[in-house]
């Protein structure tokens, strides 16, 4: 099942990469969503199976500062910025169907992203 998740994640960044017509904000955004999804597949559903295999119920203390603990916590708040993106790509494209393409610029597309990449990664 991760591998699934992962292949069709990969699949979604080729086929919105690849298609020209899929070049839009809200695909962009759909694109860099898969990223933090692929991440959060690739490090705590593995953990999570071995820790169920192993009957282990317990987290210890060396383990907090490593990619296991806290890697999954930063993959949560970037799909959460992420998805406030959308939310507010949607909103401009609804409310000032006119204005999308001149608010929603590629450049401040990018600047939204990079900024819900970063922001969580300095604190």
């Amino acid at each position: 099942m991760c591998l699934v998740t992962v292949l069709g994640n990969l699949l979604i960044i080729l086929a919105i990469s690849a298609d020209s017509h899929l070049h839009t904000p809200m695909y962009f955004f759909l694109s860099n969503l898969s990223l933090p999804e692929i991440g959060f597949t690739s490090t705590t559903v593995p953990k999570m199976i071995v820790d169920i295999q192993s009957h282990s119920r317990v987290i210890s203390s060396a383990g907090l500062p490593d990619s296991d603990v806290s890697l999954p916590f930063l993959e949560a708040w970037k799909r959460d910025m992420l998805l406030s993106v959308m939310a507010y790509d949607r909103f401009v494209a609804i409310c000032h169907p006119l204005y999308h393409s001149v608010i929603m610029s590629p450049c401040f597309c990018g600047f939204l992203v990079l900024l819900s990449f970063f922001f969580f990664s300095v604190f």
